[in-house]
């Protein structure tokens, strides 16, 4: 699907703190909107800590498809936000392909700007921005978070404070 396409399909975001009830409202979503949860939650990517992740329940993970919880061993690799919006967005096109909505549900909003980055940043961008900040200075840096006045005001006083600090 071309990425102009993938903008104007819909795509479900729930986000809120632990213990709010986004696990049993995305169920409800998915099942009357024919969808699919993709977890946003760095920390129920990974299996075991169920408990203190206050992860979907049996009965929940029954009623609907749910990708990205468990998906990871936390005795063997350790996850990235890179890699995780890698595949989740490989999910999310898949299931728009598939004519399934993707909702995406969790506490871990830098897991969803980085999906939102994706979309709004150009190709060259985004791996030069994989390279790491040490390879590119604050001058450099921020005027590719140009756009994030759309989220917030005073992004650019935010990054001078956070990336000034860096270099």
């Amino acid at each position: 699907m071309a990425a102009s396409g993938r903008l104007t399909r819909p795509v479900l975001v729930i986000l809120g703190a632990t213990g709010a009830g986004k696990s049993k409202l995305a169920v409800e979503m998915s099942t009357l909107f024919n969808g699919e949860i993709i977890s946003a939650d760095s920390m129920q990517l990974y299996q075991g800590l169920d408990i203190v992740t206050n992860k979907p329940t049996k009965e929940e993970l029954a009623l609907c498809r749910h990708h990205l919880v468990n998906f990871v061993s936390p005795l063997r690799k350790n996850s990235t936000v890179i890699e995780y919006s890698r595949t989740a967005l490989s999910i999310i096109d898949t299931l728009l392909d598939e004519d399934k909505l993707p909702v995406i549900v969790g506490g871990t909003n830098y897991y969803v700007e980085a999906l939102l980055w994706k979309f709004l940043l150009p190709s060259r961008q985004v791996s030069t921005l994989h390279e790491g900040p040490s390879s590119m200075g604050y001058s450099d840096l921020c005027p590719q978070f140009g756009f994030f006045h759309v989220f917030h005001p005073s992004s650019m006083v935010i990054c001078q404070i956070v990336f000034g600090e860096l270099f």
